[in-house]
């Protein structure tokens, strides 16, 4: 593949990019080629065993998501209008996520004395609809879990893509 060696040498600040490399060879491939997605694809990755351990893995892949959407977001424009689109909204609705929930929980409470009850009702509806979609995709008892995910998510999560960008310059894994 005329890509491999560009890939493998990926830099980030003058470092070697040594974490989301399904993300960077992802991109190598949609820059040059045409992509299809298949929804029969399997992928597998190892599960973190405590909170510190996933934390430090969404950390990691918050840092390759950063950088990946950086270099995706030179080409992404050209590729097909809607999938540009999705693209854009992808990148900037994590980005401002947690300024939402800041003025939601903090800034409205606090200086108009709104409580954040409607804000709650629509991300748990919202979290109860992706939970649904995905037990009608594939059936099993795991949709309480996407619920519990979105409150990490609002919890944590989104306030750990600030840290990420920060230090997005930081190659180690934070793992091991």
């Amino acid at each position: 593949m005329d890509i491999l060696d560009s890939w493998l040498g990926q830099k980030w600040f003058g470092q070697s990019a040594t974490f989301g490399d399904d993300r960077s060879l992802t991109n190598y491939m949609l820059r040059k080629y045409r992509v299809l997605y298949d929804s029969r694809a399997v992928v597998e990755t190892a599960v973190p065993e405590s909170w510190i351990k996933f934390f430090r893995q969404q950390l990691r892949w918050k840092k390759s998501w950063f950088r990946e959407s950086l270099i995706a977001s030179t080409f992404i424009w050209y590729k097909h209008p809607i999938m540009a689109i999705l693209f854009y909204l992808g990148v900037l609705l994590p980005l401002v996520s947690p300024l939402i929930v800041f003025a939601n929980f903090i800034y409205k409470p606090i200086f108009a004395g709104i409580l954040p009850m409607y804000y709650v009702m629509g991300f748990g509806l919202i979290s109860l609809l992706y939970s649904l979609y995905y037990t009608m995709r594939r059936p099993n008892t795991k949709w309480p879990y996407g619920l519990m995910f979105c409150l990490v998510y609002m919890a944590v999560l989104a306030w750990q893509t600030y840290y990420a960008i920060l230090t997005s310059h930081k190659n180690h894994w934070g793992t091991r």
